[in-house]
């Protein structure tokens, strides 16, 4: 989880940061044209959610995160991750969170992962560092 949660987090934050025209067109797809949104959800964004939520499940069966809903952990995962910087700017207050956004990473994660590992696990792990030496 110390590894693969970070990754998941930061490919989603990826996906606000550096492709919110895709996020601006699934939103209007659903909108304007909810039968045709359908197909392309389900072609393009479904298998990545599901495979979200399918690594939730095999670690909940593993016994390394709580015996939770997967479709609702995995949900909850994916939108926290894609709205959380506009949430909390809406309900904390207007200066930085973190002085980074590596801090910030860290921090979230950390979060997700008090969450949802379960008690007995080793989470207590540093969370892994994604670099150039390190890729994952």
């Amino acid at each position: 989880m110390e590894v693969v949660l970070p990754k998941i987090i930061e490919m989603l934050e990826n996906t606000v940061d550096y492709r919110t025209e895709s996020l601006r067109l699934i939103a209007i797809a659903f909108i304007e044209l909810p039968a045709k949104a359908d197909g392309f959800l389900l072609q393009y964004i479904s298998p990545i959610f599901s495979t979200i939520k399918q690594y939730m499940e095999i670690n909940i069966r593993n016994g390394k995160i709580r015996d939770m809903d997967s479709t609702i952990l995995a949900s909850v995962l994916i939108m926290t991750a894609l709205t959380h910087p506009g949430i909390y700017n809406l309900i904390g207050d207007k200066n930085l969170l973190y002085s980074n956004s590596r801090e910030e990473r860290r921090k979230y994660v950390r979060f997700w992962l008090d969450l949802i590992v379960s008690s007995t696990s080793a989470h207590s792990l540093p969370i892994a560092e994604i670099t150039e030496e390190h890729p994952g």
